[in-house]
């Protein structure tokens, strides 16, 4: 739910030992003396064609026991059970990034599967590093986390939900060596769902291998509807795939369509009302709380989203008996629409101040180092991102007479959690295992 924690779902280990580099060497070897590896395009070869000597590597390395350790530390295994998707399961040697071919796709943020809808259970794409890779990196910005994936190195990423992308860092010193990886593949799931997530494994295999027939085709295009699919077809619907994921967010926008088809269909807007004006509290106090491997775009974006629904809904509210004319609205009541003025006024002052990141507990989550914000406002009102906001919302409640007495829990539920979330600051509420006591004045 849009309100939970929004932990990372990202994994990671090094395989080794030396039976497992063993493993590695011997694949690498074979990939580097196929006569289909392309020094152009990228290659692939999929598990099922390899021969049975490199297919038992392969297995192997896919049944490592640090491999389900990874996982396993994030999805217990007491719940959860882990199953090996064959049918995906390749070697990949990277291709340069040549523009107007399917391989441009990999150089460009994107989503491997179109399963974002699919809930209560999820297929891991892991790379396993082949070589000492040094320039090529693997960035994933909506955690954000970033990895080179050198030989051993294995990392995994939900393969429906997960923005990544690769690049070539020429400030790293050059790979000498071509870059090639193991991808390897799991249905995660929890134990009372077993049907259900082999079933999105099956679903995930298929559009594989659609999607790699149709990769293929595009690699190199020959005619000018080759081109147009590989344009427009591979990298076009990927680029729009990704782009719905980074601004709104499947899961946002799944939550927000059945509230509202609930509120349609028992025809009470309080429902949407109530079920989308209080998210983006819960999660700053539920993130605050726990703070550890948090994925820090997730929840920027996700807050505010819902902190702009909430506020656009209040203001449809304020001004709706005013006919929408902010005029009249300062008419009825000019003292009701300075407090919202200046409070709201002086809430963007505080956040220009500190920051976006900063304003979003960048300090508490790791991702900023903590600094002294002494700049106005806060060097003269105490708590003045909350406190600046409760005063505006208390001048809507001064002045929405039909808001009080239509929704009259509205106002003082929206002061409540942000009073609550600003005692939770102040005496630092939290359970992360590593305290992290800040020197900034603030918060949203």
């Amino acid at each position: 739910m849009p309100w939970q924690f929004g932990e990372s779902r990202f994994v990671h280990t090094n395989l080794n030992s030396v039976e497992e580099r063993k493993d590695l060497a011997l694949l690498r070897k074979w990939v580097v003396a196929s006569p289909d590896l392309s020094k152009t395009t990228s290659s692939h070869w999929w598990f099922s064609k390899l021969n049975p000597k490199e297919k038992d590597a392969f297995s192997r390395v896919a049944d490592s026991d640090k491999i389900k350790a990874a996982f396993y530390k994030r999805f217990p295994a007491s719940r959860y059970e882990i199953s090996r998707i064959d049918g995906m399961n390749e070697i990949y040697a990277t291709g340069p990034p040549v523009k107007g071919t399917s391989d441009e796709v990999f150089y460009t943020r994107h989503i491997d599967g179109p399963f974002q809808l699919f809930r209560f259970a999820s297929v891991y794409r892991c790379l396993v590093g082949l070589d000492d890779n040094t320039q090529t990196v693997t960035k994933f910005p909506m955690i954000p986390t970033e990895i080179t994936a050198s030989t051993g190195d294995m990392f995994g990423f939900d393969f429906n939900r997960e923005i990544h992308y690769i690049e070539r860092d020429p400030s790293r010193a050059a790979s000498k060596d071509q870059r090639i990886v193991l991808k390897l593949h799991f249905t995660v799931y929890p134990k009372l769902l077993r049907p259900w997530g082999l079933l999105l494994g099956r679903l995930n295999v298929l559009y594989n291998v659609l999607f790699r027939a149709l990769f293929l085709k595009t690699i190199r295009p020959s005619t000018v509807f080759e081109d147009l699919l590989a344009r427009y077809g591979v990298v076009g619907v990927t680029k729009l795939v990704h782009q719905v994921e980074e601004f709104a967010g499947y899961n946002n926008l799944m939550y927000i369509g059945l509230v509202a088809t609930l509120s349609y269909a028992f025809g009470s807007y309080a429902i949407f009302l109530v079920a989308t004006s209080f998210v983006h509290y819960i999660r700053y106090i539920m993130t605050y709380y726990y703070r550890d491997n948090v994925a820090y775009l997730d929840f920027k974006r996700d807050v505010l989203i819902f902190k702009s629904l909430a506020l656009a809904q209040l203001a449809y509210l304020y001004l709706s008996p005013h006919g929408f004319n902010p005029v009249s609205a300062l008419t009825a009541d000019p003292i009701s629409v300075l407090m919202i003025a200046s409070g709201y006024g002086v809430s963007m002052l505080a956040t220009k101040a500190l920051g976006l990141d900063r304003t979003y507990f960048g300090v508490e989550l790791g991702f900023c180092e903590p600094k002294w914000i002494d700049a106005f406002p806060y060097s003269t009102i105490p708590h003045p991102m909350i406190t600046s906001q409760v005063f505006a919302l208390l001048g809507i409640l001064k002045g929405a007479g039909s808001i009080r007495a239509s929704f009259p829990w509205l106002l003082p539920l929206h002061i409540a959690l942000y009073l609550a979330h600003m005692l939770q600051e102040i005496l630092d509420v939290h359970g992360s295992k590593v305290h992290q006591k800040t020197a900034d004045l603030k918060k949203d």
